[in-house]
């Protein structure tokens, strides 16, 4: 019988875990080792009077055996050639709370503090050698430890490393699976649900290959399935759950005071053709769009792609606490990009690897400290991650118009200001208008003399929020000084929609074997709802997702992705002596930033009308009376069309800049 789109199991589905392949593991004793050096290591800092990143150097190196007490070279970081379990222990606060070894593959579970209620990443790997013991039960009596599963993506990612499997929990499983077999039996991975039975219950598990394989010459897919990426769908009956999968030991973990806990929050694919995936997940799941970024809206140079956010609807998520949005993981994303020119990340991500996960993004609750703590523990120790450089006049730039603006300062007396800052041995105000962000007023005085005298103190005011201006129109006086620093100088990207503020940080890749291939990479967000009363008083429930998928924020990630490669390309032929060539890509960093700086007030409008539409549908589905809903439905469509003139605008921003970067190449052929 047919099944109602009302009928299909995906609303009632929540995150579960995320299944990565690496080539290798260490073994579980070595990993505990670790753990136990980096929790002394956070209770000696912890106990540290004035703790700084010179004494905890000194302490890590005392408690880890290393030779040197000073901080370690930034620049001998690499983030290629990493061990992601070490780098997951080390940097972000996970503990191994899982394993399975088998004859042919080791696994481990890792967690945050949350434990099994957020974030688990499943990590499993070939064997190099036979173990010298196994676990209770032999991995090959589950496919989802299998080696020919390892293998089978390994063939299908181009022997990469990589995000396996996305896996889901849910109460019917075998119902999902024979809606695979009805609409698309051809991605049907287990024909029937697989049954384990355990000491606490019994686990069913259906898997499903994600993506069909996509026509090289049509850029559409197939009626055959992509044998990469897996979909995995778990039910689990009884009275004690405590492992993440049937054959996973329990293992004893020991979390330090301020490793911060984490929760699933939408899981990024790069597809070639996106309509295909939706099409799918919206036959099998109920899935459906949530949010579209348009052909040219989001772009950078010569590099376009597409992207739909999509997802389930829980039916019974009703938060009215901030603590409830951030914990609850029943509201599933899954953002899907394609690409539209034969340039740039998503584009290449396909050429080298194929079709897969692009990232994971999680949940934290305080994303500034978060990323302070990953930043200060690779500074002391050497060891974790790095993320994404910002451009700082993402955050903000200073120009003469910032003290025109202020009533009794000419706009001569401006523009004096301004070079005078941006002279000298070692100016406060770069190339591009970035103000030195540690800059005191006595520096800014001392550098420039036509700041003295008559409205100073605005003057200095005014330089000194340039270092994150931008931010400041967004957020105004909702954040301290100290709070908008923290941010510029940790990377973080800020947007703001419907009241609800996103923050979000993009890790440098993860499982790449060297410089310059492509790889997954991880994200970490903080979701800031803002609390509204109703009509009637009471506080509105709070939507999942608050603060959007930040469309300012994505095309930020999507610039800066492209502006990295470029800096490093550049950094790396001036080391080997090409100027000509280095000079090429110096020049692609100007155009990534320009298109970056007059973006940003487009993309401001865009925002404020996405949020205004937000805000009269809102109040057309709660509206008295038929007059009050026509009205509210009216504004609704008058912030829509102002939002799709700032899409249009962004087309033209984008084209400009694809133009430009044309023009470069050419040149430079």
């Amino acid at each position: 019988a047919d099944i109602s789109k009302e009928m299909l199991k995906g609303d009632s589905l929540e995150f579960h875990s995320v299944h990565f392949y690496a080539d290798e593991l260490a073994s579980l004793c070595d990993y505990k080792k670790l753990e136990s050096q980096f929790n002394q290591f956070a209770e000696n800092l912890e106990g540290c009077d004035v703790p700084s990143l010179e004494l905890g150097a000194q302490l890590y190196s005392k408690i880890s055996g290393v030779g040197s007490t000073s901080l370690p070279d930034p620049s001998a970081y690499k983030s290629s050639g990493q061990d992601l379990v070490r780098q997951l222990i080390s940097g972000l606060g996970f503990r191994i709370t899982g394993a399975h070894q088998g004859v042919k593959t080791s696994t481990v579970i890792l967690t945050t503090r949350s434990r099994s209620e957020g974030v688990q990443f499943v990590i499993t790997a070939p064997n190099k050698q036979p173990p010298a013991k196994v676990s209770k039960f032999d991995a090959e009596d589950y496919k989802h430890f299998g080696i020919e599963d390892l293998n089978c993506f390994s063939e299908n990612q181009a022997g990469r490393q990589g995000v396996a499997v996305l896996c889901f929990k849910g109460n019917d499983v075998a119902q999902i699976c024979q809606q695979y077999k009805k609409t698309h039996p051809a991605l049907l991975a287990t024909e029937e649900p697989l049954v384990y039975m355990t000491a606490g219950g019994c686990f069913e598990i259906v898997e499903v290959y994600a993506y069909y394989k996509a026509d090289s010459s049509t850029f559409e897919a197939t009626s055959e399935a992509d044998f990469g990426t897996r979909l995995r769908f778990i039910e689990f009956s009884g009275s004690n759950c405590d492992v993440v999968l049937p054959g996973v030991e329990a293992v004893d973990a020991t979390f330090p005071k301020d490793a911060p806990s984490a929760w699933n929050d939408h899981w990024v694919s790069n597809v070639v053709d996106r309509k295909s995936f939706l099409k799918t997940l919206d036959d099998t799941l109920g899935f459906t769009p949530k949010v579209d970024f348009n052909a040219g809206v989001v772009a950078a140079g010569e590099a376009i792609i597409e992207s739909t956010v999509c997802g389930n609807t829980p039916k019974d998520f009703a938060a009215t606490s901030i603590t409830e949005v951030l914990q609850n993981q029943q509201q599933i994303f899954l953002p899907i990009n394609n690409a539209l020119s034969k340039v740039g990340h998503v584009h290449l991500y396909l050429q080298e690897i194929g079709q897969g996960v692009q990232h994971i993004a999680s949940r934290v609750q305080d994303l500034p400290s978060f990323v302070q703590r990953v930043n200060d523990y690779r500074k002391m120790t050497g060891e974790g991650m790095t993320f994404l450089k910002i451009p700082q006049s993402y955050y903000g730039f200073f120009t003469p118009e910032d003290l025109a603006s202020i009533d009794g300062v000419d706009e001569a007396r401006a523009k004096r200001i301004y070079q005078e800052l941006k002279s000298g041995d070692s100016p406060i105000c770069g190339p591009t208008g970035d103000i030195k962000l540690d800059v005191t007023e006595a520096e800014i005085l001392r550098a420039a003399p036509s700041a003295t005298g008559d409205h100073s103190e605005s003057i200095v005011t005014a330089v000194r929020r340039a270092r994150y201006n931008n931010l400041y129109s967004l957020l105004g006086d909702n954040f301290s000084e100290e709070s908008y620093l923290k941010i510029v100088r940790n990377h973080i990207l800020v947007d703001i929609q419907a009241g609800d503020i996103l923050f979000q940080i993009f890790t440098a890749t993860v499982l790449q074997r060297e410089p310059g291939l492509e790889a997954p990479f991880l994200e970490f967000i903080q979701r800031v709802c803002s609390e509204k009363k109703g009509p009637d008083g009471k506080s509105c429930p709070l939507r999942p997702g608050c603060g959007g998928f930040g469309i300012r924020n994505f095309l930020t990630l999507f610039l800066s992705i492209e502006l990295s490669k470029a800096t490093l390309e550049a950094e790396n032929l001036r080391k080997e002596g090409n100027v000509p060539a280095a000079m090429l890509f110096e020049e692609m960093v100007q155009v990534f930033t320009n298109q970056l700086h007059v973006s940003n007030p487009v993309l401001t409008k865009i925002a404020d009308a996405m949020t205004l539409e937000a805000d009269s549908l809102q109040e057309a589905k709660h509206a008295k009376t038929a007059e009050a809903k026509a009205k509210a439905l009216a504004c609704a469509e008058t912030h829509r069309t102002e939002k799709e003139a700032g899409n249009l605008e962004l087309q033209a921003i984008s084209e400009s800049h694809r133009l430009q970067m044309v023009a470069l190449r050419q040149k430079n052929v």
